[in-house]
């Protein structure tokens, strides 16, 4: 216990000069510039040591790990990742940042705002400031919460995950609350793997079929209705249809009484359909096929009339007449203007096993381990501060590039670890944060 000063002038009779009594359980040391930085579990205290009667600077409290190395004005302390410190003035160090190395990926990731929202294995729920791309919040629970995808609509996050679907106030994105959950009574292993919400209704695809559940009050979300089927892994709603994937392909069904959801028509797909976008009259599936699209102009008899060959696609965006589709062959653009066939345009491969997409303006933003920000066009377009409607069954409005439309090759802007804390960073200069 304690900090204790040695001379040593005389290697072979080193003897005490000095200590300093208030260090209690010390793991770690650093001297520098007569300044003696100690890792004193869990705090790192700053000690003057320039005199015969050391005293304290300064204390950061609840540092991470055990280990503490200073270079300049900057600290690093390590153990389960790295917090990096401020500590030019040594009276009031600052927390610059955190690395935690990733323990699972992202699945989805929902973009409002400023901010994006990430699920995955790590966590219900992260929240990334996309101006300086740090993350500023981290939502856990005391059970493993596998998150599968995630909307945000009026400042409530929904999100469905195994094994519960939450909903989640972020009006304050950087102090998110849990608000609710819901489960399938007498279901062992109950897991929601989509969700689309529109007006006070969420449409959540689950182990059950297709669930209606009421989310006026989204602190006690309920249930209205279920259509049962085999498991539903994507949901898209559009008027009074939704459009729900699963193992055996596309299932319309008529929601227009959210107590009675009703099969419409159905089409099968070659592989197990995994997600689903509509604009007008026509779906655009993903499976493992790759990206098939439908005339659902007749919905008691949709048809596939075009497909687009590719590995293990898992999500699938549409802006005007291009359809993002992501997957095991990372972001690819695939130009649908002639739905019989689907063309591909242009693709981002040097990141794989993508999952969920969200395209704002230029650029796409897309769960992977952590978040990879990718540039698709040419464009002044910047992401809006002010948070978008709700997801629209209506045809999306293309953006407008400066330039002609995937004229590009994607490239990768940056990538997001799990880093949270405020930056230093100002907020208008995107700076690359991780990545190779």
């Amino acid at each position: 216990e304690g900090l204790l000063v040695f001379d040593i002038a005389v290697p072979s009779s080193p003897f005490l000069t000095v200590a300093y009594a208030d260090v209690f359980s010390a793991t770690d040391l650093h001297v520098a510039n007569e300044t003696a930085y100690v890792f004193d579990t869990p705090d790192l205290k700053i000690i003057d040591v320039s005199t015969d009667t050391p005293f304290l600077l300064g204390t950061f409290e609840a540092a991470m790990g055990t280990l503490v190395q200073v270079v300049g004005t900057t600290a690093y302390t390590a153990g389960d990742g790295i917090q990096v410190l401020d500590v030019g003035t040594p009276s009031d160090p600052v927390l610059l940042g955190v690395f935690r190395p990733p323990s699972g990926s992202a699945r989805d990731v929902a973009v409002s705002g400023s901010y994006a929202y990430l699920v995955g294995d790590r966590s219900v729920l992260e929240v990334v400031d996309i101006r300086d791309l740090v993350v500023q919040a981290v939502v856990e629970t005391d059970v493993d919460a596998l998150g599968k995808a995630v909307q945000v609509v009026g400042g409530v996050a929904y999100v469905a995950a195994c094994s519960l679907f939450y909903t989640l106030d972020v009006s304050i994105p950087h102090r998110p609350k849990m608000l609710g959950t819901f489960q399938t009574s007498g279901m062992f292993e109950y897991c929601a793997y989509s969700v689309h919400v529109v007006g006070t209704d969420a449409y959540v695809g689950s182990t059950v079929g297709l669930q209606v559940l009421d989310v006026s009050k989204p602190d006690v979300p309920s249930l209205i209705g279920t259509y049962q089927s085999s498991s539903v892994t994507g949901v898209f709603v559009s008027g009074t249809t939704a459009y729900a994937t699963s193992i055996t392909g596309l299932a319309l069904i008529d929601v227009g009484t959210p107590s009675d959801p009703t099969l419409v028509g159905s089409v099968r797909t070659p592989g197990h359909a995994n997600g689903v976008t509509v604009s007008g009259t026509t779906a655009y599936i993903v499976d493992e096929k790759g990206l098939h699209v439908v005339d659902a102009s007749t919905p008691s008899a949709p048809v596939i009339v075009g497909s687009f060959i590719t590995t293990s696609a898992t999500h699938v965006e549409v802006v005007g007449d291009t359809v993002l589709v992501s997957g095991r062959a990372g972001l690819q653009l695939v130009d649908v203007s002639t739905p019989s066939a689907p063309t591909l345009v242009n693709e981002y491969t040097e990141t794989s096993s993508l999952r969920g997409i969200a395209v704002v303006g230029n650029l796409v933003y897309a769960a992977d381990v952590g978040m990879s920000v990718i540039e698709i066009w040419k464009s002044t377009l910047v992401p809006s501060t002010a948070e978008p409607e709700p997801r629209a069954p209506s045809t999306p409005t293309p953006p407008t590039p400066t330039t002609a439309p995937v004229t590009m090759v994607p490239i990768l802007v940056t990538m997001v670890p799990v880093i949270e804390a405020p930056s230093t960073r100002a907020p208008d200069t995107p700076a690359l944060v991780s990545g190779d």
